[in-house]
């Protein structure tokens, strides 16, 4: 079993899997993590899949998961944990706008400290465009307010766990909610949290899967959450 199995997400982001799989390998290794990456094609129309397969040729540290076709994101991050094994198991995004550097921070921390059951990264400076920035600053408020749960930046990745604590979990967001059902499912187990502040760099290449209409998902989600409960406790 590895220290650290960490799933990172592509979506048609072949212009950012080199580098990204490239530095996390380097920044792991220099910092002497037993890790593995599990890198998730989460149903790409690009060349994502095949430069994996490319890649992984010559780095004995990735895994490859291939979903024939998007279901959404929460569909790939549920997958991906799925095939991840480590004593800690985590995710993370594909598109090269949190550094490697910063990932290992987070692991780093909750790797340290035995209390964490949950490490996440949070945005204290972002470079991404406009939308975006309004979209999550509506939903984290909204959601400490419906949930009261004392964290920032729900959407955040990284986010690492202990294995023992995912087990604890059954997780069925298809969607973008995957972040909120994580972090409400672990809240209501009193599972503590940690918060790493990262800054989250503009993309450079490749196009951002978030749209406006995201935020209507995102709401649809918080209430059938809060008014149905039960079912989601009962999945």
């Amino acid at each position: 079993m590895k220290d650290l199995s960490l799933c990172v997400l592509f979506w048609n982001e072949e212009k950012n899997i080199k580098n990204v799989v490239d530095k996390l390998t380097e920044v792991f290794l220099k910092n002497k993590v037993d890790f593995e990456i599990v890198t998730v094609d989460n149903g790409s129309t690009d060349g994502t899949l095949s430069l994996l397969k490319k890649l992984k040729k010559d780095n004995k540290y990735i895994k490859i998961v291939s979903i024939k076709h998007n279901k959404g994101y929460g569909f790939g991050v549920i997958v991906g944990l799925q095939n991840c094994n480590g004593k800690f198991i985590g995710y993370s995004d594909g598109d090269n706008q949190i550094s490697a550097q910063d990932v290992f921070r987070v692991y780093q921390k909750i790797s340290a400290d035995n209390s964490i059951d949950l490490c996440k990264a949070k945005r204290i400076s972002r470079k991404d465009k406009f939308i975006r920035m309004v979209i999550s600053k509506v939903y984290n408020n909204l959601f400490r307010i419906l949930f009261k749960v004392n964290i920032q930046d729900i959407n955040a990745c990284p986010k690492i766990m202990k294995l023992e604590v995912y087990k604890d979990i059954v997780l069925t967001s298809k969607d973008w909610f995957i972040d909120a059902e994580i972090i409400i499912k672990l809240n209501d187990l009193n599972k503590k949290f940690f918060d790493v502040p990262i800054v989250f760099r503009e993309r450079e290449q490749g196009a951002s899967k978030v749209r406006f209409i995201t935020i209507i998902e995102f709401l649809k989600n918080i209430l059938d959450y809060k008014i149905n409960k039960s079912k989601w406790k009962k999945i």
